[in-house]
């Protein structure tokens, strides 16, 4: 098969086939100053070009996933040293501290009601106290302050934050 044989049968241009006789592992034979070509040796060398490519391309891709994955790990590591992070299990123990502060201040509703209850005329005003007071815990539990000072007791409880008087301070004012 010549050149422009080859050309047709695989639907490429004449200035591609010159391309390809440029590489020196294209599968042709030169008789004279014309190139002869077996159809199959030329598709097989089509099909193992594009494997490499297919490699290479691979490898880039795995290569920018690998550079991506990196500059994450070194962003999470450096919020991690300016504090703007925290590992999953203490956070985890932190909420758990939150919520048994908040069971706290259920369960402490009737002694805080018993002397205020004692004094109540009436079935209204006895529903009227218990309403007030369960309202005021829930406000207070789910206040921002409240948490704070939750997770910061948590933090000196740990370890995690040293208790100055600064940092009282900053625990009252915030």
């Amino acid at each position: 098969m010549n050149k422009r044989q080859l050309a047709k049968a695989l639907g490429v241009s004449l200035s591609t086939v010159d391309k390809w006789l440029l590489k020196q592992d294209f599968p042709s034979k030169k008789v004279g100053n014309k190139y002869y070509f077996d159809i199959e040796e030329v598709k097989n060398w089509l099909k193992k070009r594009e494997k490499e490519r297919e490699k290479l391309n691979t490898l880039s891709k795995e290569k920018a996933k690998l550079i991506r994955a990196n500059a994450q790990l070194k962003e999470l590591q450096l919020k991690k040293l300016k504090g703007e992070l925290i590992e999953k299990q203490v956070a985890f123990e932190a909420f758990a501290f939150t919520l048994t502060r908040m069971r706290d201040k259920l369960i402490a509703i009737p002694n805080k009601s018993a002397p205020l209850l004692i004094t109540a005329k009436s079935l209204q005003e006895i529903k009227q106290i218990l309403e007030d007071l369960i309202r005021e815990v829930l406000n207070e539990i789910s206040s921002e302050e409240f948490v704070f000072e939750c997770v910061y007791d948590y933090g000196v409880t740990k370890g995690l934050i040293k208790e100055t008087k600064a940092s009282s301070k900053v625990k009252r004012i915030n």
